[in-house]
């Protein structure tokens, strides 16, 4: 089921067993592409094994289907830090601090953003 894939998938991602969570989570995308939370935790799973270009569509794609998701906005943000799209992780973690004010790392993340 999606929700397997997605439970595997999470637990893999926090054993930071990133080929095993990206498996899994690729196969809960598959199984539920209108699920926010599968993308997201694909991208940060892509993002984290150290390919922040193909984790950058599963989050935007997260963020659409759950705009107001502090954790998407936030790791899209750091994706496009990464990225070297310092204005659009400016963006994305305002907006994570709009939805979420006690979200430190988004504050911690525009401290770190070049001006």
């Amino acid at each position: 089921t999606v929700e397997s894939a997605l439970d595997f998938g999470t637990l893999a991602l926090e054993q930071n067993a990133l080929p095993e969570a990206i498996r899994w989570l690729q196969i809960a995308v598959q199984r539920a592409p209108d699920r926010a939370e599968a993308h997201e935790k694909l991208g940060v799973a892509i993002f984290l094994n150290g390919d922040a270009p193909t984790a950058r569509p599963y989050l935007e794609h997260a963020c659409r289907l759950d705009p107001g998701s502090a954790s998407a906005r936030l790791n899209l943000a750091a994706v496009y830090a990464e990225l070297r799209m310092v204005s659009e992780a400016r963006i994305q973690a305002l907006e994570a601090l709009r939805i979420d004010p006690t979200e430190a790392r988004a504050a911690a993340l525009l401290k770190a953003l070049p001006k």
